[in-house]
């Protein structure tokens, strides 16, 4: 947000994030920090593209170790059924976020690009 609204999030521009998409997140904080809404719909797109940048930086190497025991092998099972099961993701984050947070844990082979529900698609 500070690359394309010079807003920085801080404390004073804190929300909810509990169950909320990443646009929705982002749209409240510049709210909050006096952005008007109508140059944040103009931005959505530079937004989203800035917000994956900057997380890429801050994730983890890793995060392998942030999934449940058992997920990995059941999810390598079910991709072996492909006639029976479809894996997909749904999801408040942009979708470049939740592909590297999948690829960073180790899962993201199991989820193909094209298809999915992502915070991107919609804010709501």
């Amino acid at each position: 947000m500070v690359e394309v609204h010079g807003v920085e999030p801080d404390k004073a521009h804190y929300v909810s994030y509990a169950g909320r998409t990443d646009g929705a997140i982002a749209r409240d904080q510049l709210l909050r920090a006096g952005v008007d809404a109508a140059r944040i719909d103009a931005e959505l797109a530079a937004v989203q593209v800035a917000t994956s940048r900057r997380y890429d930086g801050l994730c983890p190497s890793d995060l392998s170790s942030l999934i449940s025991s058992g997920i990995a092998e059941l999810l390598a099972e079910l991709a072996e059924l492909p006639e029976r099961f479809r894996l997909s993701l749904l999801t408040g984050n942009f979708e470049p976020v939740a592909r590297l947070k999948l690829e960073r844990a180790g899962i993201g082979r199991h989820f193909p690009a094209g298809q999915g529900a992502f915070g991107s698609d919609a804010e709501d």
